[in-house]
């Protein structure tokens, strides 16, 4: 069994940092699902999760780094 209900690979990418943007935006509040990202470079999923918090200040998004 998995921890999370939805896990978004590649989220630093170009194309990842698109539906880690969208799901926030669509997803996020309506839906009662555990989500997560993942990328092979734990600099980038740190620059990301800081735009993230930046941008989505006002949503409730709580961010733990696991490596």
């Amino acid at each position: 069994m998995s921890r999370f209900d939805v896990v978004i690979f590649g989220a630093t990418g170009f194309t990842g940092k698109f539906v880690v943007r969208e799901w926030i935006k669509n997803y996020n509040a309506t839906e009662k699902l555990s989500w997560s990202i993942a990328g092979r470079s734990k600099e980038k999923l740190v620059e990301l999760i800081d735009q993230l918090s930046n941008e989505f200040s006002k949503m409730n998004l709580y961010f733990c780094l696991l490596s």
